[in-house]
């Protein structure tokens, strides 16, 4: 996919298809995401034991990539006015779930490394990455690979690619204030619940975009092939 120049990346046309595609099937894309998010919240709520909540957090990393992968399918699926049952969405890759899984952890310890020396090499590794996954889902790639793959891709495309980032953290911030604002006026309970409205928003918000840019590029790409 080399020499995408052309790609449209604009911010508000690919948010605007990102709203429009869950907005078609808001069910499938708020199960998907709760099914990724619920170890973490689990392991919020074990927060007492370290060790437990790490077990957790660990035992639970083939379900995590699954069901974030099953959202990329359903973008493309959507994209492609295609029609998949949650079963079909959870099947899994062609290889079995353990490409996926490593795939899945190498992101993760990438970009959180990234993020715990300082937001700016976190959001700079995001950028690099940001079709990774993608890659790794619909093209079988692997960890290793999809990364240099991206980081080819994204070439020429950083800064609006760092724009599209940060209005997700912008969603992200404004969501959580409005969730704090209603937990202190209607109870802790009341907050748990919106704070778990709010991952799967931005959860699903992420994973349409990501998966959106990838085939935005890849069709630029085959534009350009078609050309020469």
């Amino acid at each position: 996919m080399a020499g995408t120049r052309s790609a449209n990346l604009t911010i508000p046309d690919l948010y605007g298809e990102a709203v429009q595609l869950i907005r078609a099937d808001p069910g499938k894309f708020a199960v998907l995401s709760a099914i990724g998010l619920a170890p973490s919240w689990i392991a919020s709520l074990i927060s007492g034991s370290f060790i437990v909540s790490f077990l957790v957090l660990a035992l639970s990393l083939p379900i995590v990539a699954l069901a974030n992968g099953a959202l990329v399918v359903l973008v493309t699926s959507l994209r492609n006015r295609a029609t998949m049952s949650l079963g079909e969405l959870l099947s899994g890759p062609r290889d079995g779930f353990v490409r996926l899984t490593i795939a899945y952890v190498l992101l993760s310890l990438v970009l959180g490394i990234g993020f715990v020396l300082l937001v700016v090499p976190g959001l700079v590794a995001l950028t690099f990455l940001w079709v990774a996954w993608p890659l790794v889902v619909l093209e079988e790639a692997s960890g290793i690979d999809a990364m240099k793959r991206s980081a080819a891709i994204v070439e020429g495309y950083k800064l609006k690619i760092t724009g599209i980032i940060l209005v997700l953290v912008g969603i992200y911030l404004g969501l959580g204030i409005v969730q704090v604002s209603i937990a202190g006026a209607l109870g802790p309970a009341i907050g748990i619940v919106l704070g778990a409205l709010v991952g799967i928003i931005v959860n699903s918000l992420a994973l349409t975009l990501v998966t959106l840019s990838y085939h935005r590029f890849k069709e630029a790409s085959t534009e350009l092939a078609l050309v020469d």
